[in-house]
C-alpha cells in the first residue's frame, strides 16, 4: 500500500456565514458528554478478557451470557444476512467459535452502545426529510428541520460499517470486525447532541439545510465549528475518552473526516473514511449508467487526495466499484436496521 502524502484538512474558519456560537455552547456539551452513562460492566468485563491468553472461549461467552439482551442482539446480529450464515447461530460460545474473539468483541461493544442510545430514542417514527420538503441523497443522514433523524442516522452507519468491512476485505485489510464496529458508532457525537442539547441540534439542522449541506461530510463538519465552536467527531473522542474505548475507535470517532491526521497508519480510519464519504453522496435512486458515472466523476474529483492515495484510486471508475458494492450493501444495512430498531431484545426471536 502506498504512502500517505503528507496532508492536513482545512481548519475551520473562526466566523463565517452561520455566525458564531458562544463558548457556552461548547462547555454545554462537554458537561453533556459527562452525563451520558457508562457502558455495562460486562462490557467492560469482556474487553478486559480478550487479549489474556488463558482466556477460554466458554469463560468470555459466560460473561455475555450474564446480560440476556445483550446476547439476543449479538446472536441476532450473527444470524443476520450481514453474516450469511447457512444455520442460525444459538449461542454466543458458537459465535466465538465461528467468528473469533476479536468480531464477537466489536459486536458486543457496537450492540452495547446502540442500546445504551436507543433507550433515549422516541420509537415513533420521525417524519422522513422528503415529508419534510427536503431533498438530500438516500443514503446519507437527512436534514430534517427538527433536528436529527435517529433511524436514518443508524441506516447511514450501518451501511458505512458493511461497506468499510467490504472496503478492507477487497484491499485484504486486517481486523476487518473491528473495523465494522468502529464504523456503527463513528458519528456518535450527532446522537449526544441530539439527546443532550435539542436546542443546538435543531438549530444546526436548519442551518445546514438552509445552506444545503448535508450531515456527515467535510464541509459540514467545517460549519459546525463555525456555528458552535465544535463538531461531532470532538464530541466523538469526548465520548471515547470517557468510555475508555480501544485506540482504533477513538481514532475513528475523531478523524474519519481527516484520516491523514492520525499520528499512526490506521487503516480502520482509512476505510471508514472512504465508506462515509461514498454513502455520504451517493443517490441510491439514481437508476440511469449515466448518471452514476457523471455523479461518480464528482465523487473522484472531490475525494480526499490522501484517502485516494491510501487505497491507489486513480480514475473515477476504481471508486465506481465501491459504488456498485455499496448497493448489493443495501439489503444486509437495512436487515441490521431491523435489529436496531427492536425495542425490547428479549422478546423478539433470534434472527427476527
Amino acid at each position: 500500500m502506498p504512502s500517505v502524502p503528507p496532508s492536513s484538512s482545512p481548519q475551520p474558519q473562526a466566523t463565517g456565514r452561520f455566525g458564531h456560537y458562544p463558548s457556552a455552547a461548547k462547555n454545554l456539551l462537554q458537561r453533556r458528554v459527562k452525563d451520558v452513562p457508562a457502558l455495562p460492566q460486562v462490557v467492560y468485563h469482556v474487553l478486559s478478557l480478550f487479549g489474556q491468553t488463558e482466556t477460554s472461549t466458554a469463560q468470555i461467552a459466560k460473561i455475555i451470557s450474564l446480560d440476556p439482551g445483550l446476547t439476543a442482539r449479538v446472536l441476532r446480529m450473527v444470524n443476520s444476512s450481514a453474516y450469511g450464515f447457512q444455520r442460525q447461530i444459538t449461542s454466543i460460545q458458537h459465535a466465538i467459535a465461528l467468528l473469533g474473539f476479536d468480531a464477537v468483541r466489536g459486536l458486543v461493544l457496537s450492540a452495547s452502545i446502540c442500546k445504551l442510545f436507543q433507550a433515549f430514542t422516541p420509537h415513533s417514527a420521525t417524519p422522513s426529510a422528503q415529508k419534510q420538503g427536503v431533498t438530500v441523497h438516500h443514503n446519507a443522514v437527512p436534514l430534517p428541520v427538527h433536528g436529527l433523524d435517529v433511524h436514518h442516522f443508524w441506516q447511514h452507519s450501518l451501511l458505512v460499517a458493511l461497506l468499510a468491512k467490504k472496503i478492507a476485505h477487497l484491499y485484504t485489510l486486517p481486523n476487518e470486525e473491528e473495523i465494522f464496529s468502529a464504523a456503527i458508532i463513528h458519528d456518535i457525537g450527532y446522537l449526544i447532541m441530539h439527546h443532550y442539547t435539542p436546542e443546538l441540534d435543531i438549530n444546526l439542522a436548519r442551518n445546514l439545510h438552509q445552506a444545503h449541506i448535508t450531515y456527515d461530510t467535510e464541509e459540514a463538519l467545517q460549519a459546525e465549528s463555525r456555528l458552535l465552536g465544535f463538531n461531532h467527531a470532538e464530541l466523538g473522542r469526548e465520548l471515547a475518552m470517557k468510555w475508555k474505548l480501544p485506540q482504533i475507535m477513538a481514532d475513528v470517532m475523531t478523524f474519519h473526516h481527516a484520516p491523514q491526521q492520525v499520528s499512526e497508519d490506521n487503516t480502520a480510519v482509512y476505510c471508514i473514511a472512504l465508506a462515509d464519504y461514498i454513502t455520504s453522496f451517493h443517490p441510491q435512486d439514481s437508476h440511469s449508467i449515466s448518471l452514476k458515472s457523471q455523479q461518480c466523476h464528482q465523487l473522484f474529483k472531490h475525494l480526499n487526495p490522501a484517502v485516494a492515495s491510501y487505497f491507489s484510486l486513480e480514475t473515477a471508475e476504481e471508486l465506481q466499484i465501491l459504488l456498485v458494492h455499496e448497493q448489493e450493501l443495501l439489503e444486509e444495512a437495512h436487515a441490521l436496521q431491523r435489529i436496531f430498531d427492536t425495542e425490547d431484545d428479549e422478546h423478539h426471536p433470534l434472527g427476527e
